[in-house]
């Protein structure tokens, strides 16, 4: 039988709003919190006070249900869409009303597959809106007609799970207070519900709350295992075709005579240097060719960091380079930024995990023109002698070596990284081992397979770029490092106005090695097309050149011997921090969540069991025969009033009797009320309790109080 709430609807009401708007921060990891605020308030606020004032409406006037519901749908139709279209970032999506709508069933999958955060449209913040619209016009219906805590909070509790679920690889930190917020909700239900107060339950589960939130997930094991995403199971609709024979094309431009690809504004970093910028990248080897793993997902204005990217500064600054690109020349839709790119403008994008942009409906980027902020690091070389190769699941790919790599190849790499002082070092040498190696061949044919890099290095001793950059990734992952290859272009010419032209001679091809606090670092093994000469690289800048100098000639810090190829340390997976989001795992933050609720339920039911279990015990067993016999009535009114939800102290004892035995024989009526007269008897009669009540009659009215227990727990 359901309760009736005590006091107004007001409290309930209230509790159901906060708790549906809370819900809506776990799509933070997708959409900015600036944004979510005011949606998550008009689209809890609204829905609220319909299904309130409809309740109330209800009681005086008759209002039904139906009126109520319809009265909702038409306030989300009029009002939620015009907030979304307010909200979201200029000129994204479509803005109209019967598209936007239209577009919501296809909503949760275009969430899925686009990458974090994703686009500012009109169709997702509707989508978002609409869920915490039903989820709180549901909670609220729920808490002012008396349901229950679970009940009222069941869709609140849904929205949480899909925002964080949907919005695992951002790691949304608007999970964690959403969920202790739900949790405390749900106390604060059970409390006002409760015919009493039950402040030691409500305490006990807001403690469980906090401790759910942010110690759970600082758990030891809980980020050894890799996120749960959704998003594996969810590939977008197209991607980009890749590039048939990427290599041969840069050989083909860097022979022929220079033709304008890109013109870049402002491509200098905060130190006053130039930079490279990147177009393509392949990380996957077979044995015979590169190719790319790379999928693409529609993008927002902040991009997504690479796959197992380290945000550590451990190796020195960073540095943000802007960028204003205009392509022109360029085959396909993909678009050049410096590495690593985190804010685009004039231009809807697609990233890969490999940090590679896009046109995001895959058209040709020839025309385009858009605003590439990217993050570049500026290590010290003590900072370098600190680095170590990156390691973890994402990164397993990028140490793979097909067998068959030609022993005499293998060889160079042992060689060259042999007095290494440190892993930064060992690159260092094996990069300018290969600038000596061979001579760089701009006509020479283009080749990555194990023969074609034997015959470079044994008979020819010349090759094109990508036999350079080929052979230091191989070596590098061979000694343990995480490498795959990068196609790009150099910084261009001046034309005046502060602007630089990109043309099909400044085409090029490196590798890169991921190292903790560094991420994805180019080197340049490729020497100058005059010869055979060390210091001196096609693509790299001077200031790198200086610091690889520094490095190459530098020892261990600290006087600590000398270390073989492949014997540095591989950085252990890092220990998630007390603070960190449940979103990193979406499993392990719904199960955590799961338990503390559990355990807040239990705590309120077991609380009051133990009372009165003990409370049982102690009139049970009290030396006198009438306290006994008015325990045993006390014990049957508590029964009666738990299982009807309505007081008892104002009836009668034939009342009593008549809800505690309804449905049996008259007898056992007959005995209720015999035992509720001889406890009026007990408690009321002048003078003391000795004489009013036997041994026998206290032994009958257990009996009585017991048959009354066993049959409403039936």
């Amino acid at each position: 039988m359901t309760r009736a709430w005590t006091g107004s609807t007001v409290l309930p009401a209230v509790v159901a709003v906060v708790s549906a708007a809370a819900s809506g921060l776990a799509f933070d990891g997708a959409v900015p919190v600036r944004t979510l605020l005011p949606l998550c308030a008009v689209a809890a606020l609204v829905p609220g006070a319909v299904a309130a004032l409809g309740r109330c409406a209800a009681r005086r006037r008759g209002v039904t249900f139906a009126v109520t519901a319809a009265a909702s749908v038409l306030a989300w139709a009029a009002l939620l869409p015009l907030a979304a279209r307010a909200l979201a970032a200029p000129g994204t999506g479509p803005r109209g009303w019967a598209a936007m709508v239209a577009g919501l069933p296809g909503g949760p999958r275009q969430l899925l597959v686009s990458s974090l955060p994703a686009p500012v449209t009109p169709g997702l913040l509707l989508l978002i809106g609409t869920l915490v619209w039903w989820a709180a016009a549901g909670a609220t219906e729920a808490a002012v007609r008396g349901a229950g805590p679970l009940t009222t909070l069941c869709g609140p509790a849904v929205v949480l799970a899909a925002g964080t679920a949907a919005t695992v690889p951002a790691a949304s930190p608007g999970s964690v207070p959403a969920a202790a917020l739900l949790l405390g909700a749900g106390v604060v239900l059970l409390a006002a519900r409760s015919a009493g107060p039950r402040l030691p339950a409500a305490a006990m589960g807001v403690a469980l709350a906090a401790v759910a939130a942010y110690a759970v997930p600082a758990a030891p094991g809980l980020g050894a295992r890799p996120a749960a995403d959704p998003r594996r199971l969810v590939h977008p609709a197209a991607s980009p075709s890749a590039l048939g024979d990427a290599f041969g094309q840069v050989a083909a431009w860097v022979s022929a005579p220079p033709r304008t690809l890109f013109t870049v504004r402002d491509a200098g970093d905060a130190a006053g240097g130039r930079v490279n910028t990147r177009w393509l990248v392949l990380d996957r080897y077979d044995g015979t060719g590169w190719t790319s793993s790379a999928l693409y997902r529609p993008s927002g204005s902040t991009l997504p960091a690479d796959a197992g990217a380290d945000t550590a500064t451990d190796a020195g600054p960073s540095v943000t380079v802007t960028q204003r690109i205009q392509v022109s020349g360029l085959p396909g839709p993909w678009l050049p930024a410096a590495a690593t790119p985190r804010h685009v403008a004039g231009a809807e994008v697609s990233t890969a995990s490999l940090g590679v942009l896009a046109t995001d409906d895959g058209s040709a980027a020839r025309g385009r023109t858009y605003t590439v902020m990217s993050r570049i690091p500026r290590p010290t070389v003590a900072g370098l002698a600190k680095a170590v190769p990156g390691s973890g699941a994402d990164l397993a790919a990028d140490l793979d070596v097909p067998a068959g790599l030609p022993p005499k190849l293998a060889a160079i790499g042992t060689s060259a990284m042999a007095g290494a002082s440190y892993p930064y070092q060992q690159l260092i040498l094996l990069q300018n081992r290969l600038r000596g190696l061979l001579a760089y061949d701009t006509r020479a044919f283009p080749g990555q397979g194990y023969g074609a890099l034997a015959l470079a290095v044994t008979t020819t001793h010349r090759g094109s770029q990508d036999v350079f950059a080929t052979l230091f990734a191989l070596l590098a992952r061979s000694a343990g490092f995480p490498a795959r290859l990068a196609v790009g272009f150099g910084p261009g010419h001046a034309v005046g106005d502060g602007r630089y032209e990109v043309r099909t001679t400044d085409a090029l091809v490196w590798p890169e090695v991921y190292l903790s606090g560094l991420g994805w670092w180019p080197f340049y093994p490729v020497p100058s097309a005059a010869g055979r000469v060390s210091a001196s690289s096609v693509g790299e800048s001077a200031q790198q050149q200086s610091l690889d100098e520094q490095v190459a000639a530098a020892g261990q810090p600290g006087g600590a011997r000398r270390q073989a190829p492949g014997a540095h340390a591989r950085p252990q997976a890092a220990r998630p921090a007390a603070h960190r989001a449940w979103g990193r795992d979406a499993a392990e933050a719904l199960g955590a969540l799961a338990l503390a609720a559990v355990a807040v339920l239990a705590v309120r039911a077991l609380v009051p069991r133990v009372r009165r279990m003990t409370r049982r015990r102690r009139r049970r067993r009290d030396p006198d025969p009438s306290r006994r016999t008015v325990g045993a009535w006390h014990d049957v009114m508590e029964s009666v009033e738990r299982r009807t939800g309505e007081p008892v102290e104002a009836c009668t004892a034939a009342e009593i009797a008549a809800r505690a035995a309804a449905g049996t024989a008259a007898e056992r009526r007959d005995r209720v009320v015999a035992l509720g007269v001889l406890a009026e008897r007990v408690v009321f009669a002048e003078g003391n309790w000795g004489p009013l009540a036997t041994v026998t009659d206290a032994a009958e009215a257990w009996r009585v109080a017991d048959e009354v227990r066993r049959r409403f727990r039936r």
